[in-house]
């Protein structure tokens, strides 16, 4: 029984950070994390509030708008896996949409590590909004898959 109770604890916790995201409300995200959280993304490990902070400003200095679409959960005490599709609004109202993929670590309920992965480049090409960007996007992207078409 307290697995279960612990599993609707975080799972609760998970769904506030995804609305907190989505409503910008940063004080409701800093109340999901434990003070000594670790944020990983891009290769970066950011740590405490102070980086919940970083992270937080950051995403909303490229984005206006953002919604999840999860695609599956899976919960197993104090860890959670979560697929999902970011469905975005850049600065100048295009819209994007990344798949992307989350893993929470919690302590008593907050948050203690943080992890987001996506694929870099096809969050970068839904970005990109030049033509030249693009080519050079278009091109890494061939490259990093060539050897496996041949």
């Amino acid at each position: 029984m307290r697995d279960e109770s612990q599993n609707e604890i975080n799972l609760k916790t998970a769904e506030d950070v995804r609305i907190a995201v989505q409503e910008k409300n940063l004080e409701r995200l800093l109340a999901c994390f434990d003070d000594k959280c670790e944020i990983e993304l891009f290769g970066l490990k950011l740590a405490g509030k102070d980086g919940v902070k970083k992270w937080f400003k950051w995403t909303y200095s490229h984005m206006d708008k953002i919604g999840f679409e999860s695609t599956k959960t899976i919960i197993d005490g104090n860890v959670l896996f979560e697929e999902y599709v970011l469905n975005g609004v850049i600065h100048t109202g295009k819209k994007i949409k990344s798949r992307q993929m989350r893993s929470l670590i919690f302590e008593e309920g907050r948050i203690k590590t943080f992890r987001l992965y996506m694929d870099r480049l096809q969050f970068a090409d839904s970005i990109a909004e030049d033509f030249a960007s693009k080519l050079i996007i278009n091109k890494f992207t061939q490259r990093s898959v060539r050897e496996m078409l041949q």
